[in-house]
């Protein structure tokens, strides 16, 4: 869908096939380009690595400033840069040694949507505010100052007499001759069919306090707080039902715009699937749930293409409907009255109930119901990037939505394979436990929790750094074991890597033809006993079929960036109806997808307003910080590295001070 029209609407997309094909070669050149991990290998010998040289924060500033290409008359971009071509950044970033990031990238690929206005950021320009919080006493005190043309005396005084929310009506009248010299609103009103329009200031105040997930409650308590009038919670309520209607229709632009960069990344790479109808994408699916503990009333299931990484795709599902709650409590479930009144209900489209399953179902129930309507968006979901929690991929191909010889191919999270691990180390220490042997404990060599951590590391980076090769990355997930169970009298090193760069330090003293140090040095030790009883799992978790699903080494790391953002603008520990979960997943992925300026702008755009320059302004530093803060980002290993020192300083301080907390103790 690509919305056009006359002013109300969007106006079309002009597009420049050069400079489109040029911004796309950014796209094809990802796969090539990736982020090498720049933390040393992950090992039981692993020394410890120095933290690397911070990005510094014109980085940032040159990836957002505008050098915009030529544009058409309509003012819009002809490229997907502010910058010259996105290819030419792609150059510049190899022979500095520095990678786009994801946020970088994304960011960029949609700002040819803004107008030339939109893309001058002057720093120095002082924008106008649409609104300001003024002081009553201080406005009083200004226009007292002012002589009546009546009278021509200094009596003039402020009135507030009616208020409507946060608009307030204003009148100023002379004390002397009683004269009213003006009378207004402190707020247009919104521009709608209806015969009083709501105000625009409140509108624009519930808009506010839905984005940052407050509600009502966060309205209420900011007015007492300022010694402000507040909207009534109707009042609030009918605002944000005329939100989300214009958040349906600025979906399906979001949507639209995500799904078209999609494929022209995909027929950028392959020339034959231009044309074509349908293509083949590979997708990362995964679920989130409104509540923890797999008991939540709302489930939310997200597609994002790997290639792009933009959101493509979503399905709310819901168990809960307030209309139905209220009618069974007052009509009687099971009653003939509420039938009546469900069937209607129900066929008007009106009921937020649409799933009956339970709440673990709703991931695979989700996948379905995407997977099902993908091709009427020109894609099918060939290859599934997954966790593996729960039975998404076999559910798929036993409803084959694409037929009967179509087959969906899987792949594994390297993050998830890892907590597989772990969670199989974990139960069969209970499981020893309730057969009388002991697994865990403070004896040296046992399987504590820090030792499966440790085991779960040393697992996904074998199987990280040996990705192309199935039998390297079986032979050196065993390595780790053989290795971390070996002992002075019994040294088992043979898989481990040889030569003096090994990170085997026996390798290592065996290549440099020295004499190798004590197996009790080692920063992780397995005893007999332990080895014993997880070498099955590891022959288990180091099968064919698994580890061929990894050879990608695709991670869900930008699904749970995604859920991050959602759960930001929704809070879980409040509780929401279907539409309001709904607005927070669209301003969401549009967040995710595009940045908060081009964001802003579409949505506006798509309802017929004008968002004023101050507020594009400051999406475009949101957006800039995001950028500043992707780069920035420490490594797994910088993180790791922080929280021990953390943990450090922690214990220092409990040693110092003794025991000042015990329940019951005291």
């Amino acid at each position: 869908m690509k919305p056009a029209g006359d002013g109300a609407g969007l106006k079309k997309r002009a597009k420049s096939k050069a400079l489109r094909e040029r911004a796309l070669k950014a796209m094809a050149a990802k796969a090539a380009t990736k982020r090498k991990a720049t933390e040393p290998e992950l090992s039981p010998e692993t020394p410890k690595r120095p933290r690397r040289e911070r990005r510094t924060a014109t980085r940032s500033e040159k990836a957002m400033e505008p050098n915009p290409p030529p544009r058409y008359q309509d003012g819009r971009q002809t490229g997907l840069s502010t910058s010259s071509s996105v290819t030419e950044n792609i150059t510049s970033d190899k022979n500095s040694n520095i990678q786009l990031t994801a946020s970088q990238r994304k960011i960029r690929m949609f700002e040819d949507l803004l107008p030339l206005s939109a893309l001058q950021n002057n720093d120095e320009k002082n924008y106008e505010p649409e609104y300001l919080l003024v002081s009553v006493s201080e406005l009083k005190e200004m226009v007292r100052n002012f002589k009546c043309k009546e009278c021509d005396e200094c009596s003039l005084k402020l009135v507030l007499t009616e208020a409507k929310g946060f608009a307030q009506k204003i009148s100023v009248l002379c004390s002397v001759c009683e004269a009213n010299m003006c009378e207004l609103w402190s707020s247009d009103r919104v521009k709608d069919a209806s015969t009083r329009p709501p105000f625009s200031v409140n509108r624009s105040m519930t808009e506010a306090f839905l984005g940052i997930g407050l509600g009502h409650g966060g309205m209420t308590t900011f007015s007492q707080t300022m010694g402000m009038n507040c909207m009534s919670k109707p009042s609030f309520d009918d605002h944000r039902k005329a939100l989300y209607q214009d958040v349906k229709k600025f979906k399906e632009v979001v949507l639209s715009e995500s799904r078209q960069l999609v494929r022209e990344a995909y027929e950028m790479e392959d020339d034959t699937l231009k044309g074509q109808a349908v293509i083949d994408v590979d997708v990362s699916y995964d679920g989130t749930w409104q509540k923890k503990g797999f008991t939540s009333l709302y489930g939310i299931g997200f597609v994002i293409d790997i290639k792009t990484g933009l959101v493509i795709d979503y399905e709310i599902l819901s168990k809960y409907c307030y209309a139905c709650v209220l009618s069974e409590r007052s009509l009687g479930e099971n009653s003939e009255e509420f039938n009546s009144w469900y069937e209607e209900h129900d066929s008007s489209g009106l009921c937020n109930r649409n799933y009956t399953g339970s709440s673990p179902g709703m991931e695979s129930e989700g996948a379905v119901r995407i997977w099902s309507r993908s091709e009427q968006y020109g894609f099918r979901y060939k290859r599934m990037l997954a966790d593996g929690d729960c039975k998404t991929h076999a559910r798929l191909n036993e409803i084959k939505p694409y037929g009967q010889d179509f087959i969906i191919e899987k792949e594994e999270c390297l993050n998830h394979i890892s907590k597989r691990l772990y969670r199989n180390l974990e139960e069969v220490v209970r499981k020893c436990k309730a057969s009388g042997i002991t697994l865990g404990g403070r004896g040296e060599g046992q399987l504590t929790q820090n030792t499966m951590v440790k085991l779960s590391a040393y697992y996904r980076k074998a199987v990280e750094q040996n990705k192309d090769n199935i039998q390297e990355m079986k032979k050196a997930i065993m390595a780790t074991i053989h290795h971390c169970s070996s002992t002075d009298g019994k040294p088992n090193h043979n898989l481990c890597p040889r030569g003096i760069d090994s990170w085997c330090f026996w390798q290592k003293a065996k290549a440099s033809k020295s004499k190798p140090k004590s197996h009790k040095e080692m920063s992780t030790i397995l005893n007999g006993t332990v080895f014993k009883h997880i070498l099955p799992i590891y022959k288990r978790l180091s099968d064919d079929e698994l580890l061929s699903r990894c050879q990608r080494g695709g991670t869900q790391n930008q699904n749970e960036c995604l859920h991050s953002v959602l759960w930001h603008k929704v809070p879980k520990e409040i509780f929401v109806s279907k539409p309001r979960l709904e607005m927070g997943v669209i301003h969401a992925i549009a967040d995710f997808n595009m940045g908060k300026r081009v964001a802003m702008f579409l949505e506006r755009e798509t309802r017929g307003d004008a968002k004023p320059e101050i507020s594009l302004r400051q999406a475009y530093k949101s957006d800039k910080a995001r950028i500043t803060r992707s780069e920035n980002a420490p490594t797994r290993f910088e993180r790791k590295e922080r929280r021990k020192k953390q943990a450090e300083a922690e214990t220092q301080r409990k040693n110092k001070e003794g025991c000042t907390y015990q329940a019951g103790g005291f």
